[in-house]
């Protein structure tokens, strides 16, 4: 809650979270809840990008198959 409040909050931003882990998720509802207008999720197990999706995220992507370019707002860095 304190990184996303100092990050300056998320409402109406893009949101990317680097790491679908048990931070990673936490990170995923609670800005979902503060309102942010997008959150994607990204891992490399398939099963953590499922509970990513499960828990709020509107985008999960498999951090192999990610591509530069697309655009965030703020970036959650919960990977170990």
């Amino acid at each position: 809650m304190r990184g996303q409040r100092i990050a300056g909050g998320v409402k109406g931003k893009k949101v990317l979270v680097i790491g679908s882990g048990i931070a990673g998720i936490l990170h995923i509802q609670l800005a979902k809840f503060n309102g942010a207008s997008f959150v994607a999720a990204t891992d490399i197990l398939e099963y953590r990008l499922k509970l990513a999706e499960r828990f709020g995220a509107d985008k999960a992507i498999n951090a192999k198959d990610y591509k530069i370019g697309d655009l965030f707002d703020l970036v959650i860095l919960s990977s170990g």
